[in-house]
């Protein structure tokens, strides 16, 4: 009989054993269902700034390149001027993105912004304004079209252009004037070349020698951070802050990316593409003669400069202070 209930006991611990293990089975499932996945944002050195965000409250971003294609045929792209951004929620802009993408040369299968060059947006922040032309120090404007969206809103330009520090001028002709002359004029997709064509023109009414720097965050976005300027099929090439190491030279991978940084010194920060690439950065003059730069757009890094690029974009740029 003693025997009998000790065998009892025995299976009564076993059955109790396998019950409290599959209690915890099922409650570290649970946990782990509900850890969230966490995007790091960026500070103005491209390191982490230890701020995190939890993107399973933000859904449509992605963690890869996106599936897109190009036309067949040649395009005139059409140019979307900056519209305004600040204290817009991330869904707002994303969803902004998406539209302007599908409106863009390329044809995606649902397109969704990339997380590392648009994860670190905060909601409800102020973004630098169009209007700002300079502010030496002074809490930048974040009223009407924010400056970014000469980006965001044009998708189908992988690389553009913009000032290094700002435009060091303090009085422009008019409004925006500062950053509308970095806005394209003009601007086609050419089929049988797999090239995009872009015309800027512009003049510099601040300082001469002012530096500029190429972007890459629509190159990024759209799946192509590997870049070259091939200098045999260029003219008159702009003279670059780094003559041994830049995009005229090497192979390079943009980095651009936005987030919430202090530049703007405004209390609590603004939205900014960020960070300083040396390699993209270049100065131009005011005797500057018109520019035709070829870039090679990869998906991967290329074997050599040689390569065949996956797209390519020429950039035009005609001086109007030549003109005058």
């Amino acid at each position: 009989m003693k025997k009998f209930f000790t065998v009892i006991f025995l299976v009564c611990m076993i059955i109790l054993g396998f019950f409290i293990a599959k209690k915890e089975n099922i409650n570290n499932i649970i946990a782990n269902k509900t850890q969230p996945e966490i995007i790091v944002l960026h500070d103005d050195q491209g390191s982490d700034a230890g701020n995190y965000i939890n993107s399973l409250s933000e859904p449509g971003l992605l963690n890869g390149p996106p599936n897109c294609s190009l036309p067949t045929y040649d395009k005139y792209i059409r140019i979307n001027m900056p519209t305004p951004l600040s204290y817009k929620s991330r869904s707002e802009i994303f969803n902004s993105r998406i539209n302007y993408v599908n409106q863009s040369i390329f044809t995606c299968n649902n397109y969704k912004p990339s997380s590392y060059v648009f994860g670190g947006i905060q909601s409800g922040k102020p973004w630098m304004s169009t209007n700002m032309c300079r502010y030496r120090g002074k809490p930048a404007d974040v009223t009407g079209n924010a400056e970014e969206t000469r980006d965001i809103n044009n998708p189908s330009i992988p690389i553009s252009i913009d000032w290094l520090y700002g435009l060091y001028y303090e009085q422009a002709k008019k409004p925006g004037d500062c950053y509308y002359l970095l806005m394209p004029k003009s601007a086609k997709y050419i089929a049988s070349e797999k090239t995009i064509e872009v015309v800027y023109e512009f003049s510099l009414f601040g300082e001469d020698n002012e530096p500029i720097t190429f972007k890459g965050l629509n190159a990024i976005d759209l799946g192509y951070k590997y870049a070259h300027l091939d200098t045999s099929k260029s003219k008159n090439i702009v003279r670059f802050r780094d003559n041994n190491y830049n995009i005229s030279t090497h192979v390079v991978e943009f980095k651009d990316y936005i987030h919430t940084g202090l530049n703007c010194r405004v209390e609590g920060g603004c939205n900014n593409a960020s960070p300083q690439q040396p390699f993209l950065n270049f100065f131009y003059t005011k005797n500057s003669s018109d520019a035709v730069l070829y870039f090679k757009l990869w998906k991967e890094r290329p074997e050599s400069k040689d390569t065949p690029a996956d797209i390519n974009e020429i950039m035009i740029i005609k001086n109007k202070n030549s003109y005058y």
